[in-house]
């Protein structure tokens, strides 16, 4: 494999990374859902995955569960 393809493949792999914590940190922050004290680290990290992978797999309710911060 070319150093190209390889470095490449490494900023593709770096940008989903870079989304998951992203999101991840987004989704834990008390503002994002109606519960008090925002949730828990591995449900942020599932919820992020899913949405980033469009698997359409959550663990709490999309409409009741986070606001629109």
């Amino acid at each position: 494999m070319h150093s190209s393809h390889r470095s490449a493949i490494v900023r593709v792999i770096a940008g989903y990374l870079a989304a998951l914590v992203t999101g991840t940190t987004l989704l834990m922050t008390p503002a994002a859902t109606v519960a008090d004290g925002g949730i828990s680290l591995l449900k942020a990290l599932f919820t992020a995955t899913s949405a980033l992978s469009v698997t359409g797999l959550v663990v709490l309710d999309t409409g009741q569960d986070f606001t629109l911060f």
